[in-house]
């Protein structure tokens, strides 16, 4: 199994066995360009998670995080602290913007199964066209807001 775009050297094969799983859970690797300021990342999970990183060339590292979960012993909520990556962090902090764009976007999408017979510019221009209306719509949105008319 190939990560496509991800160097040979981080990329790590899918476990056979539950022996095998358990002795790779949480392995790190990284590898880092120094002329194109990319990092890929790949950490073993359930199955190897692979990043492909530009802001994060200079430092990737472990870090501390904290998350309510539901105790049954005790019924009630309780904070624990478990480590992760920074890259992973940053992703799941950073990421609601573009996941919330490709939502409405999907949700407004005007190229249908006809797309297949066209030349391969009417999907890119249509792209381009679909984002534009995203972006009309969310500035258009954040304009009511401001002068409260919704």
């Amino acid at each position: 199994a190939t990560a496509r775009g991800v160097p040979d050297s981080v990329v790590q094969t899918e476990a056979r066995s539950k022996a095998e799983l358990e002795r790779v859970v949480g392995t790190v690797k990284i590898a880092r360009t120094e002329d194109f300021k990319i990092v890929a990342v790949s950490i073993y999970d359930n199955k190897p998670v692979h990043f492909l990183s530009s802001i994060h060339n200079t430092e990737v590292n472990m870090i501390e995080t904290f998350r309510d979960v539901w105790d049954s012993s005790e019924q009630k909520k309780k904070e624990i602290s478990f480590t992760r990556l920074n890259v992973i962090d940053d992703y799941n902090h950073n990421m609601n913007g573009v996941d919330i764009a490709d939502q409405l976007r999907e949700i407004y999408r005007f190229d249908g199964p006809w797309m297949r017979q066209r030349k391969w510019w009417w999907a890119l221009f249509l792209w381009g066209i679909g984002v534009a209306v995203v972006n009309a719509y969310i500035l258009y949105k954040k304009q009511c807001e401001a002068a409260k008319l919704l």
